[in-house]
């Protein structure tokens, strides 16, 4: 850790009395993701989450520079600084202040657009609830040491309900994460911060703050009834939520809830295949949910009825689309459907028959929105005004190395097809802890 953290700084500071801006920050942050792997002190978990975390910022540092107005190096390292050394941290009040470090960042990200309330708004929602739960965290730390004398994950994984206490701590810590991962029932603040950002923020603010709290839930984690409660009715709320967004940003909201409800889901189960299945869905969603909205963004479209002028615009990039949104609906043949598939297989495994068959049930409910946006993108009518708009300007062309991000991802769909248990095999690899 301490390796880790005098390299960032040297390399950081390099960044500032150099010309080559993209270069330096692209060194630093892949250093910085792939240092865990090059020791021996980490266990597989730890080491997949690093490498997962490289194909993230790749995504982010590639896609920023096709975008000038993109939010400026410090930030971003910061955040991702602070997304590495929570997954490889052990110690609870550490987790904390990087937390808080990734909150920060995140709220001057968030409020950047001045021009906006909307973003205001959001930015500081955003500071507020995240400070509530923040204070949380710091109460549960509190009642944790005085009951073990330790802020260790472990100290807290041997908590029982035997005293006042344990049961604070308990309750404490798993709010503030419920809470910051946006799970049911303390979801109700995400769409409103979504809805105030920018897609290309959005990309930051959907991936890399919740892929280093599922991190910690990895670890403190049990078989807790009330857990597989939360993830049940994430997925309810999620599903249903979702039917009456008009806006795309809401949209993706709605669907971070659900699939965060899978997520932890198959994290609650008590055998290895569930440790598993939760993986694989997590690399599906991260990868697929990225890949939308670095399709998205450059469109600028806040409504999902102007995705209509999608298929005008680019038939490769509709086509693209269309089998992005049927991946994340869960629609066979693609890589939504078999992650969503392994999931089922190991609730079956473990006898969650009444489970099995709400989950399902709601999957094909959600499978009726998503087809809705199928049904914009190639038949819904353009608006007169839209006609009259493609008719004077050139249509908007996305950037060839957009393209390629996109095409990455629907690479990855035809390769699951024909060898779908490779994503399996890394899966297994992470668990064997």
């Amino acid at each position: 850790m301490k390796f880790i953290i005098i390299s960032s700084l040297i390399l950081f500071l390099l960044s500032f009395f150099s010309n080559k801006k993209i270069y330096n920050p692209l060194i630093f942050l892949i250093f910085l993701s792939i240092s865990p792997l090059l020791s021996n002190d980490h266990n597989n978990l730890i080491k997949f989450f690093s490498s997962f975390l490289l194909i993230n910022t790749a995504l982010l540092l590639f896609y920023k520079e096709l975008d000038l107005k993109f939010d400026p190096n410090i930030l971003l390292i910061l955040n991702i600084f602070s997304t590495l050394s929570i997954i490889i941290s052990n110690n609870l009040l550490l987790i904390y202040f990087l937390i808080e470090i990734q909150t920060f960042s995140l709220f001057i990200l968030i409020g950047k657009n001045k021009k906006s309330l909307k973003s205001i708004e959001a930015a500081i929602k955003y500071f507020l609830l995240g400070g509530i739960s923040s204070g949380l965290f710091l109460l549960g730390l509190i009642f944790l040491y005085k009951n073990s004398m330790s802020l260790k994950i472990d100290s807290f994984n041997d908590l029982s309900f035997l005293n006042l206490n344990s049961n604070l701590s308990i309750i404490c810590l798993n709010l503030s994460l419920i809470f910051k991962l946006a799970i049911f029932p303390l979801h109700y603040w995400i769409s409103d911060i979504y809805e105030g950002v920018r897609l290309n923020i959005l990309l930051l603010l959907s991936s890399l703050p919740k892929l280093s709290l599922l991190v910690v839930l990895f670890k403190i984690i049990d078989n807790n009834s009330f857990y597989l409660i939360f993830s049940l009715a994430s997925i309810i709320i999620g599903s249903l939520g979702a039917f009456n967004q008009t806006k795309i940003n809401r949209l993706i909201a709605y669907s971070g809830v659900v699939n965060i409800g899978f997520i932890l889901l198959a994290m609650n189960l008590i055998n290895c295949f569930g440790f598993e299945s939760s993986i694989t869905y997590l690399i599906v969603y991260f990868l697929t949910l990225s890949s939308l909205i670095i399709y998205l963004s450059p469109s600028k479209n806040e409504f999902i009825i102007l995705l209509n002028n999608t298929w005008f615009n680019n038939k490769f990039l509709g086509i693209v689309i269309t089998v992005l949104i049927l991946s994340i609906s869960g629609l066979p043949p693609f890589l939504g459907f078999f992650s969503k598939w392994i999931i089922f297989s190991s609730l079956i495994q473990n006898e969650k028959f009444m489970i099995s068959f709400i989950v399902i049930l709601l999957t094909a409910i959600s499978v009726g929105f998503y087809l809705r946006l199928i049904k914009i993108i190639y038949l819904q009518d353009k608006s007169s005004f839209l006609k009259f708009e493609n008719i004077l300007l050139r249509p908007k062309i996305l950037n060839f190395n957009i393209l390629i991000l996109v095409n990455l991802i629907f690479l990855l769909n035809l390769i699951y097809l024909t060898n779908p248990n490779f994503l399996i095999l890394i899966a297994s690899w992470a668990s064997n802890l």
